[in-house]
């Protein structure tokens, strides 16, 4: 018995046969499977399924790196474009800050300059503590000065050594001409002490005489002097000597000129003695001139009783009953008025018991408290600049109200209120306030001293410099004879001429021995003589001097002397 066939369409349709020929399709109906030609092995399969995973693994990693890449670059260019407007909006806020902060700033400006206004009106119209204070500070440093022991740089002095070995060098190498001129006669030790009447009118030479003298004495001992034999001018020749002299002769006139350019007085000023400049600041002080006393009196400090009103007194001027002192100028601008007044302007530690009524003086007190609230004196070398910064401070703090100078806080006046003021008064500073100053009567004395003083400093400086000079000429006199002997002597033929010694600084003998114009006729009919009967020398005759000197080594044509008597003059116009 053979079994019924199957019914294809009773088939499930979820089933599929891979190895039927036929399938069921989802949708109905039945189709046969389409089969490849050759279908590829399980081995090949597997090679194409990693080639294609290999693929799409590498494909997607690309991928993500693109979209990282893409990603990344999206983020910075919002980045920039964020920073880019932060910036922006960072510089609009910095900018409306800055025109908020420099808004800010005016207004406290306008503010801090409303304000300044107001406290200086308020201050105009009253005086405060401590308004005087810097004025008091002035007035204090001439209280210390004048409480100081001083000294006083003394007027300079030269180099006088070598001032004299200049001048005797000088005339250890000058001809037999010029040392005439210093004899009576014959004799060595026959000296004109005393500038002849027939010389006394050439000019500056009066002045110089004795220093002449001194040095024609020291240069007639010769060798025996040791400068003169350390120089080595009695060693050369006459030539050589005429070189020398012209060489010392110019370094002894340039320690001349400095000397009369000095012009040192003779007599040192009274005035810059120590002793005489602490008087003169007491009295600038205090009114006395021996100490500081124990107790001021008015007579002292105001040159009388005080008793005017306090504006009329409290005025910087000469006569009675003004302010002509330190102290008195310290009880109008720190003593306050009985009734208005205000206490403390001058210092902290000042008495408020004690005021200055307007109907009547100061007292006692008043003028012996405000000294003592200044320091003690000291030892004080004293110069022209510390005190001319002293007299700057007051200066300083002198104000111009009107035509008039006022020294301490003024509103009106000096009455002493503290409405009006408390102050001294100048007359006139306005229009000239250099003679005003000057003639202020506790700074007219310091003002002098001042002015004294500066020309003393300026004659010290310029003696240190003249000394210089001199010490330098003097050092370089000692050295002349050395070097004109190598100049010379390398340079042109010598002269038969002898060294030069000691007999040739003794007074020649001869025409000169006499001493009156009667033994100068007697003695030879050659000489004459020169001056009027009481004072004159005895001298040869031109035409004979020049006969009895002749020619010096002169040969046929005569060019060898010129030579000769002209090498000295070449050589000293290249040493100088």
């Amino acid at each position: 018995m053979s079994s019924a066939p199957t019914r294809i369409d009773s088939a499930p349709t979820a089933l599929i046969n891979s190895q039927a020929d036929f399938c069921v399709c989802p949708f109905g109906g039945v189709k046969r499977r389409k089969q490849p030609a050759s279908s590829p092995s399980i081995k090949n399969k597997a090679v194409i399924q990693a080639a294609v995973s290999l693929f799409l693994l590498l494909f997607f990693f690309l991928e993500d790196k693109q979209r990282q890449k893409q990603q990344l670059l999206s983020k910075f260019y919002q980045t920039q474009q964020f920073f880019r407007y932060k910036k922006s909006a960072f510089i609009k806020i910095i900018r409306t800050k800055r025109i908020i902060s420099l808004r800010s700033r005016m207004r406290r400006l306008w503010a801090a300059v409303v304000t300044a206004i107001a406290l200086a009106n308020a201050a105009d119209a009253a005086i405060s503590s401590g308004a005087n204070s810097a004025e008091f500070t002035a007035l204090c440093a001439l209280v210390e000065l004048a409480r100081s022991t001083l000294t006083v740089p003394a007027e300079p002095t030269l180099n006088k050594a070598a001032y004299k070995k200049l001048q005797k060098l000088n005339m250890t190498a000058s001809d037999g001409d010029w040392l005439k001129m210093f004899h009576k006669g014959p004799a060595a030790a026959d000296f004109h002490e005393t500038i002849p009447s027939n010389l006394a009118t050439i000019e500056g030479w009066p002045d110089r005489w004795a220093a002449w003298i001194e040095a024609r004495k020291a240069a007639a001992k010769g060798a025996e002097d040791s400068d003169i034999k350390q120089s080595g001018l009695l060693e050369l020749t006459a030539d050589q000597r005429a070189v020398a002299a012209a060489r010392i002769k110019s370094l002894t006139d340039a320690a001349e000129q400095q000397i009369r350019g000095l012009q040192v007085p003779k007599t040192p000023d009274s005035d810059l003695e120590a002793a005489n400049i602490k008087k003169a600041l007491l009295k600038a002080v205090f009114g006395k001139t021996d100490a500081e006393p124990a107790t001021n009196a008015l007579a002292d400090t105001f040159g009388g009783d005080a008793t005017g009103s306090r504006n009329t007194v409290c005025e910087a001027a000469e006569g009675a009953n003004k302010a002509q002192t330190v102290v008195a100028t310290m009880l109008c601008l720190c003593t306050k008025d009985q009734a208005t007044g205000t206490a403390d302007v001058c210092h902290d530690a000042q008495t408020d018991g004690n005021d200055w009524t307007a109907a009547s003086a100061p007292t006692a007190a008043h003028q012996d408290e405000l000294p003592k609230l200044c320091g003690p004196g000291g030892k004080r070398t004293l110069t022209a600049a510390y005190i001319r910064q002293k007299l700057e401070a007051v200066r300083g703090l002198i104000k111009v109200r009107n035509t008039d100078g006022y020294l301490g806080k003024t509103i009106s006046n000096c009455a002493g209120a503290n409405n009006a003021g408390m102050c001294i008064k100048i007359a006139g500073y306005k229009d000239a306030p250099d003679s005003k100053f000057e003639a202020i009567p506790w700074l007219k004395g310091l003002v002098n001293i001042e002015k004294k003083l500066t020309a003393r400093e300026h004659r010290i400086a310029a003696a240190a410099a003249a000394d210089r000079i001199i010490t330098n000429a003097a050092d370089t006199a000692m050295a002349a004879a050395a070097e004109v002997h190598v100049l010379v002597s390398g340079n042109r033929p010598q002269t038969e001429s002898k060294p030069a010694t000691a007999n040739d600084n003794k007074p020649p003998a001869g025409c000169a021995g006499s001493r009156t114009p009667e033994e100068c006729k007697e003695k030879k009919a050659d000489c004459e003589w020169k001056g009027t009967e009481k004072e004159g020398n005895c001298v040869e005759k031109e035409g004979v001097k020049k006969e009895s000197e002749g020619p010096t080594n002169t040969n046929t044509t005569g060019s060898n002397s010129f030579v000769i008597n002209k090498a000295p003059l070449l050589l000293a116009f290249l040493l100088f």
